[in-house]
């Protein structure tokens, strides 16, 4: 018995020894700052595979951008685009409004008379021929025109003027210079303009062409 309990009070020591017996913990590290010296040099990306360049696929052109719009003189309105090589405009852009509200016909007039300095053409008023006309439900008008010259048709030659209810804000298309001779026997195009009168009229009754 003696023994017995000599063996149960070792052990119930021994136990407590071993819980005041506490781990001892490593001191945490100090940080280091960041430096340049510190970090690593970045290492070039190297691909796998390398890509071989498609023939096929178009190539990229590069090329200067155009000329910046030059005011119309005369017409404070109205901005021209011009082209370097031929000296005329290739875009006339604006407000050229219809301020005694005539109707579209007398607008057109007016409109052309008033660029023909700048478009280097004697009459546009007969090289330009009516060849269609759209109208679109908001109400703008797009006028398209072929180029006639002593009656014949100048093969490329489109421009159009493109207009809503305040007046026309638009010409472009590519024209040539064929000379400056006297009006071409061509087809009038003072009926297929005023068509634009019926045209309004449609708009306004929520019609479309």
């Amino acid at each position: 018995m003696y023994r017995f309990m000599c063996t149960v009070l070792a052990l119930f020591m021994a136990a407590s020894l071993f819980g005041q017996m506490k781990p001892q913990l490593e001191k945490p590290k100090q940080a280091k700052s960041i430096t340049r010296e510190s970090l690593l040099a970045p290492a070039p990306i190297k691909p796998g595979i390398p890509q071989a360049q498609n023939p096929l696929a178009p190539k990229t052109q590069f090329r200067s951008l155009e000329t910046m719009p030059k005011p119309l003189k005369g017409q404070p309105g109205l901005k021209a685009y011009i082209d370097r090589a031929t000296g005329t405009p290739y875009m006339i852009q604006g407000k050229f409004p219809d301020t005694d509200n005539r109707g579209p016909d007398a607008l057109i007039s007016d409109f052309f008379t008033a660029v023909q300095p700048h478009l280097k053409i004697q009459d546009p008023i007969g090289e330009f021929v009516l060849n269609r006309m759209d109208v679109e439900p908001s109400g703008q008008i797009h006028l398209r025109y072929r180029q006639v010259w002593q009656g014949v048709e100048v093969y490329g030659a489109e421009a159009a003027i493109h207009m809503d209810q305040e007046g026309i804000y638009l010409f472009n298309g590519r024209f040539f210079l064929p000379g400056t001779g006297e009006r071409g026997a061509g087809p009038e195009p003072g009926d297929g303009i005023s068509g634009c009168l019926s045209a309004r009229r449609k708009i306004r009754a929520g019609h479309s062409i």
